[in-house]
């Protein structure tokens, strides 16, 4: 499924608080913790992006021809585009319009659909973006939960070892907190969740006497059977994508 029909169909499940969507969205759905190692305190700048979130940018669309002597058609397309001629379909994060194309009679249109229908990016992004809309958090503080980074000074390799886990440590506890506020809220039916945030370690120093291991995956298993204060909400049956 292309994202313009993925988002059109996630956008109608979160106006509808559908049942076990944060779940969805949580599935598959990797942490990750950026660290750079410098030589001094002096200012650094962090490359911006989420990781692996890239939307992407479709170029070269296919074109959709029709006979001469055929009569003016109209056909319908998805875009994320709003504009003149596009109507809202679904609203949501990323909201999604359908627009009325009329093909004339031996003439051509630019059909995007074409193109978009075998493009999927990883949808990173758009999940964060619906599970800061599910939990009335800010994008932001969803995003810094997901995918922090870390700039450490250089001392030693113990030094940078322990300063790796406590912000791999921290980096877990606030992921904890934010999927057992979530369960409380009657927003996840799992007992269990499993979760792993994935570090890379970049060295930056202009002189490297030995090699920096990169620092193992950490595994977060979620168990929220005995959360205290965690409630059932009715909702819609619907199964999200």
């Amino acid at each position: 499924m292309d994202d313009t029909r993925w988002l059109a169909i996630s956008n109608i499940l979160l106006e509808r608080r559908a049942g076990n969507l944060i779940e969805r969205m949580l599935d598959g759905l990797p942490a990750t913790h950026r660290f750079f190692v410098t030589a001094s305190q002096k200012s650094f700048e962090v490359p911006g992006g989420v990781p692996g979130g890239t939307r992407g940018i479709i170029t070269g669309a296919p074109r959709r021809f029709f006979p001469a002597g055929f009569p003016a058609i109209a056909l319908y397309q998805l875009t994320l585009t709003g504009g003149l001629g596009s109507v809202s379909i679904a609203e949501g994060p990323t909201s999604v319009f359908f627009r009325r194309v009329i093909v004339p009679s031996g003439g051509f249109i630019y059909w995007f659909d074409d193109l978009q229908r075998p493009y999927q990016t990883a949808r990173i992004e758009y999940k964060l973006e619906y599970l800061a809309r599910l939990t009335g958090r800010s994008l932001v503080d969803v995003q810094s939960r997901f995918h922090s980074e870390t700039i450490i000074q250089w001392r030693d390799a113990n030094s940078l070892a322990r300063q790796v886990e406590k912000r791999l440590d921290e980096q877990a506890a606030g992921l904890r907190q934010f999927v057992a506020e979530a369960k409380r809220q009657g927003m996840i039916d799992a007992t269990q969740l499993r979760l792993e945030i994935q570090p890379t370690l970049t060295d930056l120093r202009p002189v490297k006497p030995a090699l920096i291991p990169q620092p193992r995956p950490r595994e977060i298993i979620l168990d929220l059977r005995s959360l205290p204060g965690a409630t059932a909400v009715p909702r819609t049956s619907t199964t999200p994508p």
